[in-house]
């Protein structure tokens, strides 16, 4: 009989591990970092030494104790050590996104544990470390790990008993996949993340579709959103954007957003060249946007053209932009942009001309440029991410708003969530119809039985604590 054990997702948001067993054969779905549990011993100025990463996570509970999983060289500390096996204990890790709550700690898994992934994700996971200046244990996903498999929609992939069947569902990142599992039989549905009220809602239908057609036993479904009814769409986003840069007249409009949140990139770029500016993306956005245009293009990645996308030209070192101020990745990147003849866009352009564009920021820190470029007093600034939701996101918050208020800008909030709403995630159970209803992902996985409550899917509800496990 199968049987699972979600060692991550479980009353939280994010860092996805769900454990699949039946017989001999073992897979993750998902091995993704507990930043919730990170956040509870862990922070800027506390972090576990290299020597005792993993026991160290073990001990505070931000990793599963699981024997036969973890690198050996990570093991070598402490009660990690008990950990050591010669043969490993998984077959394989099912990696449905490039979110780090869903991928980030499997750069300590052993190298003969396979991992399999989309194509556009491994591209994803690759930019984001070859655009680093250094990497931790942590952050070397693809250069800590040498069997990385990859696939695309509809794939079929036989491990043990399961053959495991990747769907493309929509979600805020590219190459996002939900998954339908056959274990002799029995048969399973997982999610990852996804939304029906994105620009590619088409894409998480067909995994709906694909599931009806073949009937599930179980559906590990995300909730997220499930204390949500109703979401922004995409298409609103782009709206609001056109009229909020048409009434900004000769400000400077200023966008902050997810570095890999490409639909956005998209709708603003659409806004910003409709009122006759040109939208500008840091560097490391335009690495990423510039690798999956190379090497994936079933991505529709947009293009950078003059006076429409441009990518900002940052200084660095003596702040001189020169050539010398440059090294690693970034001043290979910009020699590649030159000899491309690619739109670059520095500070003292941007504020001799503001009413000319839109400028993007992916991280806090990036709000530095603000010192550099001194926007005109009433220029907007557009948050178009999740608002804060812990302590450590609103003292970020705090900081951001003090820059904003600095320049005397104008704070607005404009963003579509990556996740389905409550709305749509009973629309999914609802057409799915699974005999079994295993909501992870959420901090409040009992509104699924508020939302369904006096129906028959109430009855089939499975609420998972974590590491306990759940017989199918």
């Amino acid at each position: 009989m199968p049987r699972l054990r979600v060692y991550g997702g479980a009353d939280e948001i994010g860092g996805n591990k769900v454990l699949i067993e039946s017989g001999d054969s073992r897979v993750f779905l998902d091995f993704g970092m507990s930043f919730s549990a990170k956040r509870r011993f862990f922070g800027t100025f506390i972090q576990p030494p290299s020597f005792a990463l993993v026991n160290d996570y073990l001990l505070t509970g931000v990793i599963p104790s699981i024997r036969g999983i973890y690198k050996r060289e990570l093991l070598r500390y402490g009660e990690a050590s008990k950990l050591v096996a010669d043969e490993p204990t998984v077959d394989a890790v099912m990696i449905s996104h490039a979110h780090l709550d869903h991928v980030g700690h499997t750069s300590l898994l052993r190298n003969d544990i396979p991992i399999f992934m989309g194509e556009g994700t491994k591209i994803i996971l690759e930019a984001r470390e070859e655009s680093r200046t250094s990497l931790t244990i942590e952050n070397k996903i693809i250069k800590h790990h040498n069997n990385i498999k990859t696939f695309r929609t509809n794939s079929k992939i036989k491990i043990g008993d399961y053959i495991i069947t990747p769907i493309h569902v929509d979600h805020s990142v590219p190459a996002a996949y939900g998954f339908y599992i056959d274990i002799n039989g029995y048969t399973l549905a997982y999610t990852g993340d996804l939304r029906m009220h994105g620009p590619k809602g088409d894409m998480t239908q067909e995994f709906i579709e694909y599931c009806t057609s073949k009937s599930v036993d179980t559906l590990i479904i995300e909730g997220t959103r499930i204390d949500e009814k109703e979401i922004h769409s995409e298409h609103r986003i782009h709206e609001e954007m056109k009229k909020l840069i048409s009434s900004a007249s000769d400000k400077l409009v200023v966008l902050m957003m997810g570095l890999l949140d490409f639909d956005r990139i998209r709708s603003v770029l659409s806004a910003s060249n409709l009122n006759d500016r040109t939208l500008v993306v840091p560097l490391r956005q335009a690495y990423l946007l510039d690798k999956l245009k190379r090497e994936d293009p079933a991505l529709e990645t947009p293009e950078f053209k003059p006076g429409e996308l441009a990518i900002y030209h940052e200084r660095r070192g003596a702040g001189e932009y020169s050539d010398t101020d440059y090294k690693g990745w970034m001043k290979n990147f910009l020699n590649y942009l030159t000899d491309k003849g690619y739109p670059l866009v520095r500070d003292y352009e941007i504020n001799e001309n503001p009413s000319k564009f839109v400028f993007v920021i992916n991280m806090l820190e990036d709000v530095l440029e603000l010192a550099r470029i001194k926007p005109p007093a009433g220029s907007p600034f557009v948050l178009s991410t999740s608002e804060p939701h812990n302590e450590e996101q609103m003292l970020e918050m705090e900081k951001l708003m003090n820059w904003i208020n600095l320049f005397n800008m104008r704070y607005n909030h404009l963003h579509a969530s990556g996740h389905a709403s409550a709305s749509e995630l009973i629309q999914i159970i609802e057409n799915i119809q699974p005999r079994r209803i295993i909501p992870i992902h959420t901090e409040k996985p009992m509104l699924f039985r508020e939302y369904l409550k006096n129906t028959e899917a109430e009855t089939r509800i499975t609420i998972p604590k974590t590491g306990e496990e759940i017989l199918l």
